[in-house]
């Protein structure tokens, strides 16, 4: 089956590593461009202003990870969410420990961490 593992997978194995970005929304944003990993192998990926994984850094025990779920090449047997982007949850210590999905948003919608003010004391 072609489609690959969530954000914070994708991140703990350092898969396309020059494409991950930290955001730290506390003490800044993210304006620029999320692809799927299709881009890296179709070569369509620009070296800078586009990235495959973003990593929401907090000061709590969970981390926030968000990809582009693009279904196109390497991952276009997604079986669920396909061209849409995820949110997963995932303890800081990226070890073994299972990853949460929290959220997929299909293109115009948003989301909001409601409790975002605990993930940063």
């Amino acid at each position: 089956m072609d489609f690959c593992l969530n954000a914070a997978k994708t991140w703990a194995n350092k898969w396309y590593e020059i494409y991950h970005m930290t955001v730290n929304p506390s003490s800044g944003t993210y304006d620029e461009i999320l692809v799927g990993i299709n881009a890296v192998k179709a070569g369509t990926i620009k070296a800078t202003g586009q990235d495959i994984v973003i990593k929401i850094d907090s000061s709590r025990e969970t981390d926030l990870y968000v990809i582009f779920n693009r279904k196109r090449g390497a991952n276009d047997q997604v079986p669920q969410n396909g061209d849409e982007v995820m949110i997963v949850e995932q303890s800081t210590e990226l070890g073994g420990s299972a990853s949460s999905w929290m959220v997929s948003l299909s293109r115009g919608r948003e989301y909001t961490e409601s409790s975002w003010s605990n993930y940063y004391t």
